[in-house]
């Protein structure tokens, strides 16, 4: 699915609005408090599949051992694409109107134009090594499996690797929050609506590797949450 020139235009318009930003962090740190904590999150979560991935039997397993330390910290970029969203629709308290939900499905063309920009050196403050593989993050995870995702529609193995990695430990993350508009799902809740979506929404074989080892992302989990509890002095 190519981009067309209105989305040219609405990329060219939000990042000529952060003004002044020349460091990829400035991005990051524009972003909603509850974003970052879910992008700091994600990043937990991916260094921990990292290290099951490295020994599963993947077809790709010899690349994974190449890159697989700079996982986390690549998963962490995400949602970089979000600092191009107006706060107002990302720290909306009710649910978003189908004009606000598409303009947040926005927030992965965005970051394509983001990553251009790094690449050609305009935005700079990022890692060399995370390059590739957080561009891949930011741009592809929220396509689907079964090629119904956004936002290029691509299915299967068409999708990066790392961006199909990068969507179950989003997944995770985000059902087991709390948000503004829904309570966070139990982590037994979470992994069953997973292993439900595995060949449709997430690479199936990933799916089940991740799922197989639930009991380490529980327990990460848990410690997320009670960290959270002792910062509000809970």
């Amino acid at each position: 699915m190519k981009e067309n020139r209105a989305d040219r235009k609405i990329k060219t318009i939000n990042l000529n609005e952060t003004g002044s930003w020349t460091d990829i962090r400035q991005f990051m740190m524009s972003l909603p408090k509850e974003q970052i904590l879910h992008s700091e999150n994600v990043k937990k979560y991916m260094e921990i599949f990292a290290n099951i991935m490295q020994y599963a039997e993947l077809e790709n397993a010899s690349e994974i051992e190449e890159e697989y330390l700079f996982y986390g910290r690549s998963a962490y970029y995400h949602d970089i694409g979000k600092s191009m969203v107006p706060g107002e629709i990302l720290t909306k308290p009710d649910r978003l109107s189908a004009g606000e939900y598409r303009i947040i499905q926005k927030h992965t063309v965005y970051a394509r134009e983001l990553f251009y920009q790094v690449d050609f050196g305009i935005i700079t403050g990022m890692p060399h090594a995370l390059f590739h593989l957080a561009k891949e993050a930011a741009v592809y995870h929220h396509e689907w499996w079964n090629g119904k995702g956004y936002p290029y529609g691509l299915r299967g193995e068409k999708i990066p690797f790392f961006a199909r990695a990068t969507a179950l430990c989003d997944a995770y993350d985000a059902m087991t929050s709390n948000r503004s508009y829904r309570e966070e799902g139990t982590h037994e809740y979470v992994c069953q609506k997973m292993k439900c979506n595995a060949g449709i929404q997430f690479d199936p074989k990933l799916a089940q590797i991740f799922l197989s080892h639930e009991e380490l992302f529980h327990k990460e989990n848990e410690k997320i949450k009670l960290s959270q509890l002792q910062i509000a002095g809970i």
